[in-house]
């Protein structure tokens, strides 16, 4: 349309034209509603209504609105009833490109909400499903299967083509879903991800409130495991207090903190880290499309599916749970043989509470580490217009734009290497902290599992 428009000679920059041009038909001040709401005047259905409104907003087709960057909707109803807790639904932007994103990111970190992560049937678990869950992992999210449900969305008679181990076609579609579901269930066991839900609904042919009941479900277990986790901390702390002042049980507890106390002996030191903390933005960089990489230069490395701080972020964060994730398992593993030991029941309260002490700083650990690379990042990256000048120069000049960005970018953290070495040191002074948290808490109530400092 702009090539149809002829040309204004009042602009001597051509460029400068077209981008007037575009904001004067944009009409950005008239597109100033932020709001609306159904009225019954109105002659379709509100559901009619809504999906009808919500398609021309998206789209940048309603007058009234800009393109959002979100959109709350309020229905009179809700769409998975509670009888005590109020649920929110969010619907993140679909995955065209890549899944290493911030909105998407967030949603693993919290530990009130359930991941539904949606795939075609045929492909099920989708392979970006299978990224997302694995990044999750390699970042330390606690509980992700826990907090995960996989929902599978077969479309007409998909289902009916699936074949058993006879290699006979299934003879309905509940039949193709459990087909499927084996599928689905063995692939997630080969992540370790045997806990995930995996449920099936064809919007076509399939009644909702199943699907909404499985849903509710497994809100209901992540509640349901964290009240039994606060009785179980009131109840050993009650155990505990009454308890200690009895020698036979001092006893007991001083041998399985000893247990603790090896442990800690064993993995204070967590060496020197000298990892690279741009390798994920890098390996994002490469993957990303080139209009993309383009779109993230253009705005200082800030753009939803490109976001150079929240990569450098979750970077570290993953270099961390590297070095600590390990250590932890060997707890884990240490507590698991001492609870199945009846020598130490006395003591199985307190073992768990060292364990879940630990989970707990490792995931403050982990928080604090992936802050601090990005406020640390940003401060320097963000305001170096002569690299961001020079990446988006690079823009137009053919072929090569996307490796000529991950050069640069490379060249520019390795130019920057001081605030790598200062974050991987945060990583060991933070561990370090997470295991005099642990002698303290030995010395309040087994104080004899320490010895002497030069066992120690």
């Amino acid at each position: 349309a702009l090539r149809r428009t002829r040309f204004n000679p009042a602009y001597p920059n051509r460029l400068l034209w077209v981008e007037i041009e575009i904001l004067r038909r944009m009409d950005l001040p008239s597109r100033a509603n932020r709001d609306l709401w159904y009225s019954h005047e109105v002659k379709v259905s509100p559901l009619t209504w809504m999906r009808s409104i919500f398609t021309e907003i998206n789209n940048g087709r309603n007058s009234g609105f800009t393109i959002p960057e979100i959109i709350h909707i309020i229905l009179s109803h809700p769409i998975l009833n509670h009888e005590h807790v109020k649920l929110q639904i969010i619907d993140t932007k679909g995955i065209d490109q890549t899944s290493e994103r911030a909105d998407i990111g967030r949603h693993f970190d919290n530990p009130r909400t359930l991941v539904v992560l949606c795939s075609r049937f045929k492909s099920a678990p989708d392979p970006i499903l299978q990224s997302l869950l694995q990044r999750a992992q390699a970042e330390g999210v606690p509980d992700v299967g826990e907090r995960s449900l996989v929902l599978v969305l077969p479309q007409h008679s998909e289902a009916l083509s699936m074949k058993d181990q006879n290699g006979s076609l299934a003879t309905d579609h509940e039949e193709g879903y459990d087909i499927k579901r084996e599928q689905v269930e063995a692939e997630l066991g080969r992540l370790k991800l045997t806990e995930v839900p995996v449920v099936f609904f064809n919007a076509m042919s399939d009644e909702p409130m199943s699907a909404r009941r499985d849903l509710i479900a497994a809100i209901e277990r992540i509640r349901e495991r964290k009240a039994k986790r606060i009785e179980q901390l009131a109840e050993a702390v009650s155990r505990l207090k009454s308890n200690r002042e009895e020698e036979e049980v001092k006893a007991v507890l001083t041998s399985a903190m000893r247990r603790v106390a090896i442990w800690v002996k064993r993995h204070a030191d967590l060496g020197r880290v000298s990892d690279r903390l741009h390798r994920s933005l890098i390996s994002s960089v490469e993957s990303a499309h080139a209009r993309s990489v383009w779109a993230s230069t253009r705005r200082r490395g800030k753009w939803y599916s490109l976001d150079y701080y929240y990569q450098i972020g979750r970077g570290a964060r993953t270099v961390a749970a590297k070095h600590v994730q390990s250590r932890v398992k060997d707890l884990e593993a240490n507590v698991g043989n001492a609870m199945e030991d009846d020598n130490f029941s006395q003591a199985h309260d307190l073992l768990q509470e060292v364990l879940h002490l630990v989970r707990r700083e490792v995931q403050a650990l982990l928080h604090t580490v992936e802050s601090t690379a990005q406020a640390r990042y940003r401060t320097v990256l963000e305001n170096d217009a002569s690299f961001w000048g020079t990446c988006e120069s690079r823009w137009g000049l053919g072929g090569g734009y996307r490796s000529d960005i991950v050069s640069l970018s490379d060249d520019w953290f390795s130019g920057h290497s001081g605030i790598n070495e200062e974050i991987n040191d945060s990583i060991v002074s933070n561990w370090t902290k997470i295991v005099n948290r642990v002698q303290e808490l030995i010395r309040e109530v087994a104080p004899e599992a320490l010895g002497s400092k030069s066992e120690l």
